[in-house]
């Protein structure tokens, strides 16, 4: 088994073994052949991803259902890891998962939405109210008024200050850190 496992340990991609093997893990350090199982697969760069047991009785446990995985040291891809067993009654098994998650796609950052309030922006906004048509605004109950008003200033707010996605300049800028000046 060492012979397969160290070619395959080379190879530049990654690899799986998942299988039912009647090997209970969960004896690795009171039985020598399964310490040297484990072992054998550790030193070949295979992590167990199964780790909680898979078999369980009323009387006993046994972590017999193995899920090992290979990152190749040569490949452009990184990868998180999501692995476990499901609680279903279905036999004294239990079903495993394993799932491998591109982790360049999960750490893709959003940019958030600023609004950006220029000279020119502010001046826009300060003309804004006084060209818009006030009449709505002139209204005998006076919560009416008030809310035609408000809504006048919003408006204007909204076309003088618009939302903008943040630049990627921007959003690596860190004004906490210093530049050292040598």
């Amino acid at each position: 088994m060492d012979v397969v496992l160290a070619k395959l340990s080379c190879r530049t991609l990654p690899c799986v073994i998942a299988g039912d093997l009647n090997i209970d893990l969960c004896k690795c350090f009171v039985n020598n052949d399964v310490a040297a199982y484990v072992d054998n697969l550790v030193s070949n760069n295979f992590m167990p991803v199964i780790l909680m047991p898979t078999r369980i009785t009323a009387r006993s446990e046994t972590l017999i259902n193995h899920m090992y995985y290979l990152e190749s040291t040569k490949s452009k891809y990184a990868v998180d890891i999501k692995s476990g067993n499901f609680l279903e009654d279905i036999s004294d098994h239990l079903p495993n998962y394993i799932l491998l998650i591109n982790s360049k796609q999960q750490k893709h950052i959003i940019r958030p939405m600023i609004r950006i309030f220029s000279e020119r922006n502010q001046q826009a906004f300060n003309t804004k109210p006084s060209k818009a048509d006030l009449s709505p605004a002139y209204d005998a109950d006076v919560n009416c008024s008030y809310s035609n008003f408000i809504k006048i200033l919003n408006d204007a707010f909204e076309e003088c200050f618009p939302l903008t996605r943040l630049s990627r300049k921007r959003m690596q800028h860190k004004p906490w850190i210093t530049s050292v000046a040598c």
